[in-house]
């Protein structure tokens, strides 16, 4: 009896052992959550919408403008710099592909809608590292399902390119009813046209065969407009 007494306490001592370490263990997993993601286990993951933060992502479009046609080696400070000629610049940021490379596009972000609305009185056209810059409003984070368009931007284009030139590149694509390169406030081509096809599948295949296509000897790009 004494001996099977004494097996009992054994069994009883190495589980309640068992029993702290394994609680031990919940609990140093418990802190390293929290550590980590600065919540305790079995809080809720879902997060109130602050109206503060909801109303700044809004008006973030209406103080900020794209910047379309730099120099693929333009870096963000000198965007920044260009456009803080007429108000406060909190971003200037400079698009690129996954492999690095500039698409010579940049979204900068005034402090005030005015001062957007001023950039694209006062600085559409201008030369930022002598490429002329085209301006436009940041309207598309306002459009979850955009609209497909009928119109095709192009940039990086041969200079000696043409209207006619430029339409007969869409007519492999499809019907063309305008097609027009973009001349700076000098008169001088700054290497971007538009296509305008008769229907939006037009637009969006021309897209897909030309952007990032040698033409010429140039790279070009294309994106709906």
């Amino acid at each position: 009896m004494k001996l099977l007494a004494l097996v009992y306490s054994v069994v009883f001592v190495i589980e309640r052992r068992t029993l702290t370490l394994f609680q031990c263990l919940v609990d140093f997993a418990k802190d390293l959550v929290s550590y980590d993601t600065g919540m305790k286990l079995g809080d809720s993951q879902e997060e109130d919408v602050d109206p503060a933060r909801a109303e700044f992502d809004a008006s973030f479009f209406e103080r900020s403008i794209l910047v379309q046609r730099l120099k693929l080696s333009t870096l963000p400070k000198a965007v920044k710099t260009h456009f803080e000629q007429v108000g406060e610049v909190l971003i200037a940021d400079v698009l690129r592909r996954p492999s690095g490379k500039s698409l010579g596009t940049a979204i900068v972000e005034y402090a005030e809608p005015k001062a957007a609305k001023e950039a694209l009185e006062k600085l559409q056209g201008t030369k930022l590292e002598e490429a002329n810059i085209y301006l436009l409003p940041n309207k598309r984070g306002l459009e979850r399902d955009p609209k497909p368009s009928k119109v095709v931007y192009l940039e990086h284009l041969p200079r000696t390119m043409t209207d006619g030139d430029l339409r007969h590149l869409g007519q492999k694509f499809g019907k063309v009813l305008d097609a027009q390169k973009v001349l700076g406030k000098d008169g001088k081509t700054i290497r971007a046209g538009f296509i305008k096809f008769s229907s939006n599948t037009e637009a969006t295949k021309a897209v897909k065969m030309l952007d990032e296509r040698m033409l010429h000897g140039f790279v070009i790009s294309a994106q709906l407009h």
